[in-house]
């Protein structure tokens, strides 16, 4: 609405603002008058029946004091003289009706009515009488007013006398007619005022406006506006004037720099574009070097690459055979030279496309806490072999979870603490790690490199991260290295938006850190050990004794857990079975759409479909295909309630296996299935499955971790591949803390649903690492959550928590004990 008025015309709005000035005041005035007059009215209609009523009451108080009927009402009938008088009723001092007079086609009852509705006890009007003097009431059109009737100053009675207003109606309406018209008059008048100074206001305006457009549009500097008056719009007048003039004259003046400028400017332009051509020429030849350079250092890097392929290859091949001592020796030098230029091609190669801008990030989810130790485990016996103490600090609140491009980082992280342990002969090299929350669901990462080493100068400082260059030449003599490191690292970190920094004195250490950002991944707990380049195809089955039993099936594990699913392939593996794993009962439905099993291990509790809910898609499968056998499915339960067996049997499972199991019940089930005999219609553990011994009395109290799952996982190693028992330990830490955050954080919202799943993933994960206690705490919130016995549940998750601290320090000692041994 303000924008709409804004847009009209100052004419209209002088118009409106004068009109509607007047109008408001207008209104304000009449009804000022109105209601003045009419409480007027009224209040002089009052006194004239109070008189009346008075006159009538001196009358009429002889003749009801001695009872004289006939004279009351000749004196009520005498007020026939006076038409606006509706009734008039005498009462006694008892309040009954003693005489009565009304006008033709009035009901004087009802009149009386309406007095007796407004006081229903007679008593309150005498009442009224003898603390006022009178009572006054108006109702329906009619007012009614009553007056004592006294006779030597006894009260005998009351007048009671109705108005019907006619009088005061036909005066207010003649009053409201003749100020109506005034109004009417005057709103006239002041309209025609109101165009008249508008135009005296507007005329010199719009000649002023009309002026600037010629001077606008037309660009004439001759035009000059009449000064109509001394007023402000006079005085702006000549301002206008004085200002075209100025304009003018300025407008001469550089009409002529112009000329003077554009002679000069010709030439300089000459100049240019013989400049241009010159320097387009060089620029092209430059390109055209750096782009050969660039495709030369990118293709004898692959060309180079493919031959070393085969010579590291082959000589890991080597080292595998029987070789003597000195044969050994040399393949392990081959290796290590092998290595070490590898990594120098693989710099060269990097460098290469940073240099031709075709060097792209990726952005995936990753676990920075995996990575940052990928690293110290690639570097650890540098460190060791230097006697140097290799450091990682990270804070507990460091968000873990990223988005981004985890290779890189793990390039530059290699590179930094690589170069950090190089050049420190003594004490320690530490490295720091900590994020801080920013907006849109990002994190800022620090990480910092700190060294006890040879230390750099200021001056070397400034040619530290150039191509080809060390701090300086007896560096590189002494110490190796293409340095390209710092330059690619430089680089990498700045493509990811961060900038690498170094603080450094001789002989004092060097710190070197960067600030990047990173996407937080609320998916990345789901991808466990992906960044650990260890893929599931490295675990083959182990070369077995020859007492060892090996069969030869084809088996699908379906589980979420990222622990139980190690921990089964690597048994089922270790029987020579060929394993696929399936996250998710979809998966497992999809899995068996597409291939033939022999065997099928299925988690009861899974997101997206469960182990029932998948069973029982598998089985409508089968029928649809018309499959003479169906496939035996195994449950993978740690549920041990009323009903669970019962649940498995309806979702057309045929045998169970509670978690955890061991390898022996593993053995058991494939000898049991491995058959071709007939599908079990019945749902049983078998009595050949050896139960898990019980912990001894008092045992859990003190110990966290039963070592015999532990000893059961690495006997699962096979010889020259990674160690199962460091992965399976990572895995379950990882998910675990995950699963432990979402049992406060559920709890916190009262979702019992989401704290049920997770204390049934972590009792049968725990389980598997032989964290017996936590696995019992654990399976006790799952059975309260299930039968709503939740009173102690807090209590419990804060039990759990401390355990699991217990847990981890355990399992991180014996992860240590193992790498030493």
């Amino acid at each position: 609405m303000m924008l709409r008025l804004g847009n009209l015309s100052i004419r209209t709005k002088l118009f409106l603002l004068l009109s509607l000035t007047a109008v408001l005041a207008l209104l304000l005035v009449s009804t000022a008058l109105m209601i003045n007059e009419k409480w007027n009215a009224r209040k002089n209609l009052v006194g004239e029946l109070r008189s009346i009523a008075d006159v009538v009451a001196l009358n009429s108080g002889a003749a009801m004091a001695f009872d004289d009927e006939l004279a009351a009402e000749e004196t009520l009938n005498s007020l026939a003289a006076k038409p606006e008088i509706a009734a008039a009723i005498l009462y006694d001092k008892n309040g009954d009706t003693y005489s009565k007079y009304h006008r033709n086609g009035i009901d004087a009852d009802l009149l009386i009515t309406d007095l007796n509705n407004a006081y229903p006890d007679s008593q309150d009007i005498l009442q009224e009488l003898e603390t006022n003097g009178f009572v006054t009431h108006l109702f329906n059109g009619y007012i009614h007013i009553i007056r004592p009737v006294l006779a030597k100053d006894t009260l005998v009675g009351a007048i009671h006398l109705v108005d019907d207003m006619q009088q005061v109606r036909r005066r207010l309406h003649t009053y409201y007619s003749v100020v109506s018209v005034i109004v009417v008059i005057t709103l006239m008048v002041v309209l025609l005022l109101s165009v008249k100074f508008q135009e005296i206001f507007t005329g010199p305006l719009f000649e002023l406006m009309q002026s600037i457009k010629e001077v606008t549009i037309k660009k004439n500097y001759h035009v000059r506006v009449k000064k109509q008056g001394e007023d402000e719009f006079g005085t702006l007048i000549d301002c206008f004037n004085d200002m075209i003039g100025e304009i003018h004259a300025r407008d001469e003046d550089l009409e002529k720099r112009v000329k003077l400028r554009t002679a000069d400017l010709s030439q300089a332009k000459n100049e240019l574009e013989e400049m241009v051509i010159s320097l387009e020429t060089a620029k092209e030849a430059a390109e055209d070097a750096n782009r050969a350079k660039s495709q030369f250092l990118a293709n004898m890097s692959h060309e180079i690459r493919t031959p070393m392929n085969g010579v590291l290859g082959m000589t890991e091949l080597l080292l595998e055979t029987g070789l003597t001592g000195e044969q050994r020796r040399f393949s392990k030098t081959i290796q290590s030279s092998g290595d070490s230029l590898l990594t120098i091609i693989n710099d060269i190669l990097d460098f290469s496309k940073i240099e031709a801008g075709k060097l792209e990030l990726e952005t995936i989810g990753f676990n920075l806490q995996i990575l940052i130790d990928d690293v110290m485990q690639l570097l650890a016996s540098r460190a060791h072999t230097k006697r140097l103490e290799l450091a990682v600090l990270i804070p507990e609140e460091t968000r873990i979870f990223l988005k981004g491009d985890p290779t890189r980082l793990r390039q530059v992280l290699t590179n930094l603490v690589g170069n950090a342990i190089k050049f420190t002969k003594e004490g320690e090299v530490v490295i720091r790690v900590a994020t801080t929350e920013h907006a849109h669901n990002k994190v800022k990462l620090h990480v910092s490199i700190r060294d006890t080493g040879i230390g750099i100068s200021q001056e070397d400082r400034q040619r530290l991260f150039k191509p080809f260059s060390q701090a300086d030449g007896s560096t590189t003599r002494k110490y190796g290295g293409t340095g390209l490191g710092l330059a690619i690292s430089k680089e990498l970190v700045s493509l990811m938006g961060g900038r690498l920094a170094c603080e450094s004195e001789p002989e004092k250490g060097s710190n070197f850190s960067f600030t990047v950002d990173f996407k937080v991944s609320p998916e990345t707990e789901r991808i466990g050990d992906h960044h650990r380049n260890v893929p599931e195809q490295a675990i083959e089955p182990a070369k077995t004794a020859q007492d060892k039993q090996e069969f030869n099936l084809h088996v699908l594990v379906a589980e979420d857990n990222l622990t139980n699913q190690y921990v089964a392939a690597n048994m089922l593996r270790f029987f020579g079975c060929k394993v696929d794993i399936a996250s998710n009962g979809n998966e497992a439905v999809e899995a068996v759409s597409k291939k033939p099993y022999d065997l099928i291990f299925m988690d009861c509790q899974m997101p997206v479909l469960d182990g029932y809910q998948a069973t029982a898609a598998i089985r409508r499968l089968e029928k649809e295909k018309s499959l003479k056998k169906n496939i035996p499915v195994i449950a993978l339960t740690a549920n041990a309630l009323e009903g669970d067996r019962e649940k498995c049997l309806a979702a057309g499972m045929d045998d169970y296996l509670s978690k955890p199991f061991l390898k022996s019940q593993i053995l058991a089930v494939l000898k049991s299935w491995s058959t071709t005999k007939a599908i079990k219609k019945e749902l049983a553990v078998s009595d050949d499955l050896p139960d898990r011994e019980p912990a001894k009395e008092g045992e859990t109290d003190f110990a966290s971790i039963d070592q015999r799952m532990l000893l059961e996982i690495q006997d699962l190693q096979i010889q020259g591949e990674p160690s199962i028992l460091d992965k399976i330990i990572t895995a379950y830490l990882e998910g675990s803390k995950v699963m432990i955050s979402q049992l406060r954080e559920s709890l916190a919202v009262n979702n019992i649903d989401i704290l049920q799943k997770n204390a049934h993933s972590l009792k049968s994960s725990s389980a598997n690492v032989g964290a017996t206690k936590l696995s019992m705490m654990s399976k006790e919130l799952e059975v309260n959550c299930k039968t709503n016995h939740l009173e102690n549940a807090a209590d419990l998750v804060t039990s759990i928590e401390s355990e699991f601290i217990r847990v981890q320090d355990d399992l991180k000692k014996e992860w240590f004990s193992h790498e030493l041994r």
